[in-house]
């Protein structure tokens, strides 16, 4: 591998060990292997220029290089399957610049640094300070100084000098010899930065402190007041500082020149008190981007409880985790300096939760789940309780329960209006709700004014009358619980956002939401809460399913999946996620991944009551490829666990339809008739496009009318739902008398299945259109590009996911003698002599279609 050979020359002599182990690392990825690399070096050290290198070397190799950085954060929510969901890569470079002082979702991700994203290898290159703070696992490489040879070489290349005179020699021997030192230095032909502060004079030195505590950007109204000058009198030492490249304009606004120069003079001129002044003054303005960024290049100065929660609530608005670590102080302070005080040190605790849990922190996120059976407090009780809910909501309710039977008559008045809100909640994921008491907890909280509460309440409000089947005045109460969530510091704004995209999903509104998840995941990455995005993956990949974009919707779920893992919360989406995951699988005739996620649906059924129902439909569509004849036993399961009023927000009107079919292809008619009377319901209740289409398709198929499924099919149409006109067309095949129509609808079924990557179900329609004497439309030529036909670049595709002759003639609807003869045609056209040399010429070619690619 070779990089430009001026940047490679620049950073060999000094950097050989790091260079040597970022070239292995990327060798590594090319084969497919990921991991996570850091750069450990002081900044100007040249670490930046490494990562341009790593870059090219990705580029010449036809990796994806993605650059992140302080002005650039990582979306997890794009790279789980937003962004280029066309382009399919084998290996991704991520590289992470200056991990210390990115946004605390990117510093998070980059803590887990997943070596895969389902297929995708995946590299992290990360560059740090020694003695980072931020927690990190996998190789590291020193990034040393330039010998004085190599300073001098770059000195002069950069300054465009023949020579070294004296006044050059005179400020390289000042400077150490990382790149951006020599740089500046040869600029200058002065002794810097060893003068950076020796010649300035004490008034001046206590500004540019006071400035480098207001962090990377400021503004000189700041300034003056956090040293306590009129604006007027700094004027000429600003001047002075921007003259000498200490500082830059930046609109209204100054900035240093470089985080070196920041770190230099927050390090050469100690002062606690102007660093105390400067975030108080960050936090009294509300301004929580700056205030991050001022916590960031410093330790958090000494300040008395209740500055610190303060500036805890403040910062909570763009960091969650910088929020925790000053909960953290403020509850270590009460428990040294207010010992008697438990009310107000249960409430830090309960905030440390609060904070933890959503900038994803692992550690807490396990430990909050441990709390399950143990937790009295009301204060830490209800904390627990809230970020629970979205997982454990059945355990929410028990912890909140618990909290305020040993709370008693000591509990203040908004601690009872706060756990009665969450006990009502989590007792409606379980369709248990009681209006009088609803509505009473209700005037409470609006009494008190308290957004936390009326946020929960709404959120029960939501899920009780979508039970119901009016899933209009539902999505009135979701969004309103997601205004009132708007003024909290609790999950309580993204499960509302989630019940909202649904509910428009099943309203037929897909576009919506699609464009409302978007916007949701910006909010939870502009501030790093890591705690939503996994719930806000698998929404988005389930908008995907119904919009028949199967391929991407598995890297989104296989991503939410992997980062409610790392955030040691698996339970967030796992049942949900595997059943749509099964779903997917399903479609493609992926028969070994459907007996991996069966095993799954069949632990998490014991484990996850609230969402019972979902793994039984799940393992109902899982064995009806896998073992047929458990079908009626899984059938009357789900049907059991439907409960009295039947709809849930997980759930919805897809998975109803897809159900339906195969009751009746498995004789189970009565179970199909029960069913379609319930979509019937829900549909003279909500009478919207997708409700109405799926009640009139329900009835096609239950009683043969075929004017009812001519008119779901064109109505799934206009919604945008291809895989539901994809159903409807071939119930419509079955049912219609009129030949021709059967074959229009085979042949337009069949071509709807191909476009949404659903195999099984194209080659299931070809074995219907072969029966009937009928030949498939041409839908598409082969892709692969190696001589082969559609028919055998098809089980190319099974053989290379891993499946055996008899699991890919399950998968294509073919015999295992066929799918012999099309491996034998195969080998010989390709020039392959197993299965094994087929699957790497496969995925060198696919390594090889992705191109060179541009360094994003």
């Amino acid at each position: 591998m070779t990089a430009g050979p001026r940047r490679a020359a620049l950073l060999c002599s000094g950097r050989e060990t790091a260079l040597a182990e970022l070239e292995r690392a990327l060798r590594r990825l090319r084969r497919g292997r990921g991991g996570r690399l850091t750069l450990v070096g002081p900044p100007g050290s040249g670490r930046t220029e490494l990562l341009a290198v790593a870059g090219e070397l990705a580029a010449a190799a036809g990796i994806l290089s993605v650059d992140v950085h302080e002005g650039r954060p990582l979306s997890l929510y794009r790279l789980g399957g937003r962004e280029r969901p066309d382009r399919q890569r084998s290996a991704v470079l991520l590289c992470v610049d200056d991990v210390e002082r990115c946004d605390g979702g990117t510093r998070r991700v980059a803590e887990f640094a997943a070596p895969s994203l389902r297929d995708t290898a995946v590299l992290w290159l990360v560059t740090t300070v020694p003695a980072g703070h931020v927690r990190s696992t996998g190789q590291y490489a020193e990034v040393g100084e330039l010998s004085r040879a190599d300073a001098d070489e770059l000195a002069l290349r950069s300054s465009g000098r023949t020579v070294i005179d004296a006044a050059l020699r005179a400020a390289l021997d000042a400077a150490p010899r990382y790149p951006l030192h020599v740089v500046q230095t040869a600029r200058r032909a002065v002794p810097w930065p060893a003068g950076l502060v020796a010649g300035l004079a004490g008034a001046d030195r206590r500004m540019l402190a006071a400035a480098a505590a207001l962090g990377p950007r400021f503004s000189p109204d700041d300034l003056a007041e956090v040293v306590d000058r009129p604006v007027g009198t700094l004027l000429v030492s600003l001047l002075a500082s921007i003259e000498a490249g200490l500082l830059r304009a930046d609109g209204d606004e100054l900035a240093f020149s470089h985080r070196l120069v920041q770190d230099l003079v927050a390090g050469a001129v100690p002062e606690g008190e102007l660093a105390v002044r400067a975030v108080r003054l960050l936090a009294r303005q509300g301004a929580a981007d700056k205030l991050v960024a001022a916590l960031r290049g410093q330790r958090p100065p000494e300040l008395d409880p209740a500055t610190l929660r303060e500036v805890a609530e403040v910062s909570a608005r763009r960091d969650p985790s910088t929020a925790a670590v000053l909960s953290r102080l403020e509850h270590r302070a009460l428990a040294d300096r207010h010992p008697a005080d438990v009310p107000a040190t249960q409430e830090a605790a309960a905030r440390i939760a609060t904070y933890a849990v959503q900038s994803g922190d692992p550690v807490v996120g396990r430990a909050v789940s441990e709390r399950l059976d143990t937790e009295r407090s009301a204060t830490l009780g209800f904390a627990v309780a809230e970020v629970l809910l979205p997982s454990h909501p059945a355990g929410a309710l028990r912890v909140a329960q618990r909290a305020a039977d040993a709370a008693g008559a000591d509990v203040d008045e908004l601690h009872r209006v706060r756990l009665a809100a969450v006990r009502l909640a989590g007792r409606a994921y379980a369709d248990d709700c009681e209006p009088a008491e609803l509505a009473a907890t209700e005037r409470r909280a609006a009494r008190l004014g308290d957004p936390r509460s009326l946020a929960l309440i709404g959120l029960a409000r939501t899920l009780d009358t979508s039970a119901g089947g009016d899933l209009v005045e539902a999505l009135r109460h979701a969004s309103m619980a997601g205004e009132a969530a708007d003024r909290g510091h609790g999950p309580q704004w993204w499960i509302a956002g989630i019940f909202r995209a649904k509910l428009l999903t099943d309203l037929g509104r897909l576009g919506e939401a699609e464009q409302l998840l978007d916007a949701l995941a910006d909010r939870a990455e502009r501030t790093s809460q890591i705690g939503a995005l996994p719930n806000l993956l698998m929404g988005r990949a389930t908008c995907d399913v119904e919009a028949g974009r199967l391929a991407a919707a598995e890297v989104g779920l296989i991503a939410a999946r992997q980062l409610a893992h790392a955030i040691g919360r698996p339970s967030l989406v796992e049942t949900n996620v595997v059943n749509m995951l099964v779903r997917v699988a399903y479609l493609r005739g992926d028969t070994t991944r459907l007996t991996e996620y069966r095993e799954v649906l069949e632990r998490q059924l014991a484990v996850d009551p609230a969402r019972s129902t979902s793994a039984a439909i799940g393992l109902l569509f899982a064995v009806e490829v896998t073992s047929a004849v458990e079908i009626a036993e899984w059938a009357r399961l789900s049907e059991r666990l439907d409960g009295p009023r039947r709809y849930a927000i997980a759930r919805g009107v897809t998975d109803d339809l897809m159900r339906l079919r195969i009751l009746l292809r498995h004789g189970l008619r009565a179970h199909a008739v029960r069913l379609t009377g319930l979509i019937d319901r829900l549909a003279s209740i909500t009478d919207a496009p997708l409700p109405n289409a799926a009640a009139g398709h329900a009835d096609g198929v239950v009683h043969r009318r075929v004017a009812a499924l001519r008119a779901a099919r064109e109505a799934y149409q206009e919604l945008g739902r291809p895989m539901l006109a994809a159903q409807a067309l071939e119930d419509l095949a079955d049912v219609s008398g009129d030949p021709q129509e059967q074959a229009d609808a085979l042949r337009d079924a069949r071509a709807v299945w191909y476009e949404c990557g659903a195999h099984r179900e194209t080659a299931r329609v070809d074995k219907l259109l072969r029966a009937s004497g009928l030949r498939a439309a041409a839908t598409a030529a082969p892709e692969l590009g190696l001589g082969l036909t559609v028919s055998e670049e098809r089980v190319v595709r099974e053989v290379v996911a891993g499946r055996s002759n008899r699991a890919v003639a399950e998968a294509l609807f073919l015999s295992p003698h066929t799918v012999a003869v099309h491996l034998r045609r195969i080998y010989g056209k390709t020039g392959v002599r197993n299965r094994r040399e087929l699957t790497e010429l496969i995925r060198r070619r696919a390594g090889a279609r992705s191109g060179p690619a541009d360094r994003e």
